[in-house]
């Protein structure tokens, strides 16, 4: 790795520190006349990065398809209670085996989510990477 490599690694970690401090990241995007739309989801916050995964279907998933930026800050359960300033960030789609390696990253953190509720509610789920703007 060379070392601006290294440096952009150390702002991407720097700048969503704050994520550490919930359990779960509390999402807004913006409907096309400007409306913000929240939504409470599972994330994960490593050293390479951080991720949070939604269903395929949801209108917040339509949303990240135009590549719009969003906001994101650290949240509670139920995503009523916010913990710092949301910060601004783009997001990234990703397939094979990035989403495979997001997916057993959250699976860790969320094991309910996996095993047992997985097989009660099939759904299908999209893991987004949070990328410095």
């Amino acid at each position: 790795m060379c070392s601006s490599d290294l440096r952009e690694e150390a702002a991407h970690r720097h700048y969503f520190a704050f994520l550490a401090e919930g359990r779960y990241f509390l999402v807004t995007t913006f409907r096309p006349k400007g409306a913000p739309v929240s939504v409470r989801v599972q994330g994960i916050l490593d050293e390479d990065g951080a991720w949070f995964r939604i269903r395929s279907r949801s209108g917040t998933a339509r949303y990240l398809r135009q590549a719009v930026p969003v906001q994101v800050t650290a949240c509670d359960g139920l995503g009523l209670v916010s913990y710092g300033q949301p910060q601004f960030a783009a997001v990234r789609l990703l397939a094979g085996d990035e989403a495979d390696r997001a997916d057993e990253k959250l699976a860790l953190r969320y094991p309910a989510r996996r095993g047992f509720l997985t097989r009660l509610l099939p759904r299908t789920w999209v893991h987004y990477e949070l990328v410095v703007p």
